[in-house]
Formats: structure tokens, C-alpha cells, sequence
């Protein structure tokens, strides 16, 4: 035993995968807007959770970087995406 352990086991490589990362978002949206956009088209109840990382502005808002983590509760969800 070297002390080093996979990230991964066996099992896990054959799962599908949950959370996607989408792209090319304004950099207006907010984490709110982007959950109504995903209700909208019919995700509505799939997702655990959404993570639009934001920066802090000079101005009283604050702007996100263009992306975004979403995480479904079920992995056949993702192929609706």
C-alpha cells in the first residue's frame, strides 16, 4: 500500500454521470433565472442543486463567470439537457 487511493472505484466508472456544466451563460443571470429557464423547458423537480459562480463588481451587482454546475437527481435526466 503506497497511500494513494483512486478518486474512483470500479462501480462508479460504469454509473452515469448526474451533474453537466453548461456554458455560455449571460453574464447577467442569476442563480434564480437560471432555475426558472430550467423549470421552463420541463426540469422542473429534476435538479438537486445549481451553482452559478459569481464575481464581486465594483457596482452594487455582481456578474457570474458564463457557467454553471447543474446536479440531477437522477442520471437519465442529464439526457434531456
Amino acid at each position: 500500500a503506497d497511500g494513494l487511493y483512486p478518486l474512483w472505484n470500479e462501480a462508479d466508472i460504469t454509473k452515469k454521470a448526474n451533474t453537466v456544466m453548461i456554458k455560455n451563460i449571460s453574464c447577467r443571470c442569476t442563480p434564480k433565472m437560471l432555475m426558472q429557464i430550467l423549470d421552463e423547458v420541463g426540469l422542473f423537480g429534476t435538479y438537486a442543486f445549481v451553482y452559478l459562480p459569481a464575481r464581486a463588481s465594483s457596482r452594487r451587482t455582481s456578474t457570474n463567470f458564463g457557467y454553471a454546475f447543474v446536479s440531477f437527481k437522477d442520471s437519465r435526466c442529464v439526457d434531456n439537457c
